[in-house]
């Protein structure tokens, strides 16, 4: 049987708890938790008293098995579990928030389970692993300024879409291969490169009001037919 720790404490006022009976005094007792039906935990080690509540002051979720800490009122007909004392699985635990918002602890992992999370800081929020998982449905991304650094960036979509004011890029090589593509400028579109070749497996067309082709040596036509005019 587990044993009383001889705490006796005076009753708050009753209307904080509804059910606890007036002048009446709360005891301590060490017990074990034997069943759990929904809200209700059976405890074994306390004469008169066969079930109790988990407190709000008890973050710790209280699991089957449990040591825990018990105040019962004088009569046993109020009690509750004021925390989980031991356990024999030392390495998981699950911390309970009101509004239904857990913390699980398990081998050395950390789980938050909420509605929703918000995080707020004054400075700075810095994170550091090795890896980064992030999976949601949607996600919204608003920032003011961003510097970006990768390694080896990798990125696929089945529709994609960027607006931007102005664009700059340097690279060292640029590869693209695309099945069609279609460009509308509506003002100026210039290219300055060191050579320029085009290479066209069947028709090449171009179509401008004028047109001025300047060269300081050698212009060459070849074909197996040229039509002027």
């Amino acid at each position: 049987m587990m044993k009383n720790v001889n705490t006796v404490l005076s009753t708050p006022d009753a209307s904080a708890f509804g059910a606890i009976p007036e002048n009446s005094q709360a005891q301590s007792f060490i017990a074990a938790v034997v069943g759990q039906v929904d809200e209700w935990y059976f405890v074994k080690g306390i004469e008169g008293c066969e079930r109790a509540k988990q407190a709000v002051s008890c973050v710790i979720k209280v699991q089957v098995d449990d040591t825990v800490l018990v105040y019962c009122s004088a009569d046993r007909s109020v009690a509750f579990i004021a925390c989980v004392l031991g356990r024999e699985q030392r390495d998981e635990a699950v911390l309970t928030l009101p509004g239904g918002v857990e913390l699980s602890s398990q081998a050395g992992n950390l789980s938050i389970h909420a509605k929703a999370i918000d995080l707020k800081a004054g400075v700075q929020v810095s994170v550091t692993s090795p890896k980064i998982d992030v999976t949601a449905f949607e996600s919204e991304i608003k920032i003011l300024k961003m510097r970006a650094w990768f390694d080896v960036l990798e990125a696929q979509a089945v529709h994609a879409k960027f607006a931007f004011q102005n664009v700059t890029t340097s690279a060292g090589r640029l590869l693209q291969r695309v099945r069609e593509s279609f460009r509308w400028v509506d003002e100026v579109d210039e290219t300055r490169a060191g050579r320029v070749r085009v290479k066209v497996e069947g028709a090449y067309q171009v179509q401008s009001r004028h047109a001025t082709i300047h060269a300081t040596g050698v212009v060459k036509i070849d074909g197996e037919k040229i039509d002027l005019g």
